[in-house]
């Protein structure tokens, strides 16, 4: 997904488009690693705790874990993945002047929607790790990163669809009409 916001931004600079998709995998890869290392930590509860909405919490993290759940492995993981917004967003904005009105305007909605739809995958785990009980809602974490991921790629279907191919726009980008 990023490769492919990356080259409807205009970016054809090969080290570009490779350093945004692999700072993306690199964020990926600390999120899986944050699980693993984090599965250690949580323990089954003798009965269960009752939270809100009638919400029965069956496992907890260990106490005093915090820090190294959400320290050493998840919020080093924004590293790459701020350095991945840095760069998408810095090829948008040169992108951005540098074709004036030729720019696609659709462009704008796909980068702020994919870098909103990016930050609530890290949101959601960082929530699951820092909240006492988030081993007992595991499942709705997984379930939160399918309806995302699903979300995040209909959002560029859409876009593309309905503002390039179904209104035959000519894109300056590929030098190529719609149709």
């Amino acid at each position: 997904m990023i490769y492919l916001l990356t080259v409807m931004m205009g970016v054809r600079d090969t080290a570009v488009v490779t350093a945004t998709t692999g700072l993306c995998g690199v964020t990926i890869l600390f999120g899986w690693i944050t699980e693993v290392a984090s599965s250690r930590l949580i323990v089954e509860l003798d009965k269960p705790v009752y939270g809100a909405f009638g919400y029965s919490y069956y496992y907890r993290w260990k106490t005093d874990t915090a820090w190294d759940r959400l320290a050493y492995i998840h919020l080093t993981g924004y590293v790459p993945f701020i350095l991945m917004f840095y760069i998408v967003l810095d090829s948008f904005f040169k992108h951005r002047n540098a074709l004036g009105d030729a720019y696609p305007g659709y462009t704008d909605y796909t980068v702020v929607g994919t870098l909103f739809l990016f930050l609530l995958f890290g949101v959601t785990q960082f929530l699951q790790q820092w909240h006492p009980y988030g081993p007992s809602w595991y499942a709705f974490g997984e379930a939160s990163y399918v309806a995302l991921s699903f979300l995040a790629k209909a959002w560029l279907v859409v876009i593309v669809t309905l503002q390039v191919l179904a209104n035959q726009q000519f894109d300056q980008q590929l030098n190529a009409k719609f149709s």
